[in-house]
């Protein structure tokens, strides 16, 4: 790109120039700024190159098993055995690296501080479900995590080959971001990509399995951040997981159909009483001891039992939450 200007430019330079030591003095400098992204020259070299500069996070590519696919040569349809993967991005480098940004933790400390001088709920730290989460463990400087999930189709989803390149994306945010970062995409941060079809074949066990691992080692364990004022220890706990309501429901192991009698996550209103319903019905709620009863008849919308609950701060009855977008603005579902 810059190469053609500066040999106008040493062009021009140099036949203006008659001392010939002068001439070379001017040929290696504009030389230096012709070569100067040469380390940034190919893919792999630039990646090298924030990789060594700490300031990219590489996505990790991990063996979740194989599957079978039909595979066609030469007029022939064989079985080929094919390597599933997921592309997965460490939560703990991201939250390391983001909250040693300069003053971000500051702004969050700053705003947890001042939610207490704030007379109606605005955030999900001034609630009783928080206070539940971190009940016995005052002494640790505890974030909330909210996990959002959702699909995508990156061909023409009305094509023929519409589904086969489905992608499921699960993404994160910081729960205790001030108002006006919290919807910022550049603090919405990517955790995992994996194809639709493998989670269909391996199950949410295995899809989430590498997430829900990671998690659990910020709950026991958090990690160290380097901010202006020392090193801080930080733990983090999954308060909630988010999406529309298929997406919700497929990864908490509900029905995916709502035509079925239960399909609602969050009580047991049928699919005819909820054409009528008006008001809620406190008797009708799910609850952990009816959950763990339907988990073992596997009835009552409940397909599995959600891998979420795994977490010690999160169980699917207790920490379930809507989503205005989907439930509310584009009409409840």
């Amino acid at each position: 790109m810059i190469c053609e200007p500066l040999s106008m430019l040493e062009n021009k330079v140099t036949s203006n120039v008659d001392n010939l030591e002068v001439k070379e003095e001017i040929k290696k400098m504009i030389s230096c700024f012709q070569n100067m992204f040469s380390n940034l020259r190919t893919e792999w070299k630039r990646f090298d190159f924030f990789k060594r500069s700490s300031a990219f996070i590489p996505v990790e590519s991990l063996l979740i098993g194989t599957r079978e696919n039909d595979k066609r040569i030469k007029q022939r349809t064989i079985l080929d055995i094919v390597e599933s993967h997921i592309q997965y991005v460490p939560i703990e480098k991201t939250l390391q690296a983001f909250l040693q940004i300069p003053n971000v933790f500051r702004t969050i400390s700053c705003f947890i501080s001042n939610l207490s001088n704030v007379g109606s709920i605005c955030n999900i730290m001034q609630s009783a479900l928080w206070a539940d989460m971190k009940h016995n463990e005052e002494n640790k400087l505890i974030l909330p995590i909210f996990i959002y999930f959702d699909e995508f189709e990156i061909n023409n989803p009305l094509g023929s080959h519409a589904g086969i390149y489905k992608i499921g994306a699960t993404y994160f945010v910081l729960g205790c971001l001030p108002p006006q970062f919290a919807s910022q995409l550049e603090n919405i941060f990517l955790l995992q990509l994996h194809y639709s079809e493998d989670r269909k074949t391996f199950g949410n066990s295995v899809i989430f399995a590498k997430i829900i691992e990671s998690c659990r080692q910020l709950e026991e364990h958090g990690i160290n951040i380097s901010t202006e004022s020392g090193d801080v220890h930080v733990w983090f706990s999954v308060a909630f997981v988010l999406g529309d309501n298929l997406g919700v429901n497929a990864i908490m192991g509900l029905t995916e159909s709502f035509s079925a009698t239960n399909f609602c996550r969050f009580c047991y209103a049928t699919k005819h009483l909820t054409q009528t319903q008006l008001r809620e019905d406190e008797s009708l709620i799910r609850t952990r001891e009816k959950y763990t009863s339907d988990v073992k008849t596997l009835s009552n919308g409940i397909k599995e039992n959600c891998i979420w609950n795994s977490l010690s701060n999160f169980h699917i009855t207790s920490n379930m939450t809507c989503d205005v977008m989907h439930d509310i603005y584009e009409g409840k579902k």
